[in-house]
């Protein structure tokens, strides 16, 4: 059991340390502090990080004159990682430009002191969407596989939908019965003595239809 908790410890201590620092946010609904919340999440989601707590990250920085949501330059990202001892930090935006939204985030190497990759995408303007969208570009950040579907229905604002049929073919036989009623029914169930036909107005009805039918969303 010791032996089997060394270990774990041991992949823990593996994962890269990674710092959270400038998000910004313009013309959106969310502030910045919102945001950065949904950006620590669906970081979170990935597995891939060992994220610094917020808090004591901030009391690092502040007690560096470091202000935070202004920390979005190289510069002050690899002097604000330096100091919080992390490998990574990631910075990012996500803002309204006329009808669309504009997600864009960076990762710093912390030990290189460079870019090491950065991710943008244009999305519709969905603002009840935002962690959609703040989830599918750390994803292509990450080079992770993103929901195709959702991604579509964000993005292709331009493209037209495929929208998919289904034909059903309900050929065969009907059959049926068939009642008269009113006038016509009494006059056939009058005797031939009286101008009628004696007869029950009821008729069965058998025959072959050809019909299709088209299913679509």
């Amino acid at each position: 059991m010791r032996s089997w908790l060394l270990q774990g410890n041991a992949f823990a201590q593996t994962k890269t340390k990674i710092a959270i620092l400038g998000i910004d946010a313009k013309g959106i609904v969310n502030t910045k502090d919102e945001l950065n919340s949904l950006v620590r999440v669906e970081l979170e989601k990935l597995k891939k990080y060992e994220i610094i707590d917020r808090y004591d990250q901030n009391e690092v920085l502040v007690r560096n004159k470091i202000n935070v949501d202004e920390c979005l330059g190289k510069s002050c990202q690899i002097e604000a990682g330096k100091l919080l001892n992390c490998d990574k930090t990631l910075s990012g935006s996500v803002q309204r430009i006329a009808e669309k939204i504009i997600v864009s985030f960076s990762l710093y190497d912390i030990k290189t002191e460079q870019f090491e990759k950065t991710q943008l995408v244009e999305f519709i303007n969905l603002q009840t969407e935002i962690q959609q969208m703040v989830r599918i570009t750390l994803q292509k950040l990450h080079d992770i596989p993103t929901d195709k579907q959702i991604e579509d229905q964000l993005v292709s604002y331009n493209e037209t939908q495929v929208i998919p049929k289904t034909l059903l073919k309900l050929n065969g036989p009907r059959i049926g019965v068939g009642f008269t009623g009113g006038d016509n029914g009494k006059r056939l169930r009058e005797s031939r003595e009286n101008g009628g036909f004696d007869m029950f107005p009821v008729m069965s009805q058998f025959g072959w239809q050809q019909e299709f039918k088209y299913l679509s969303a």
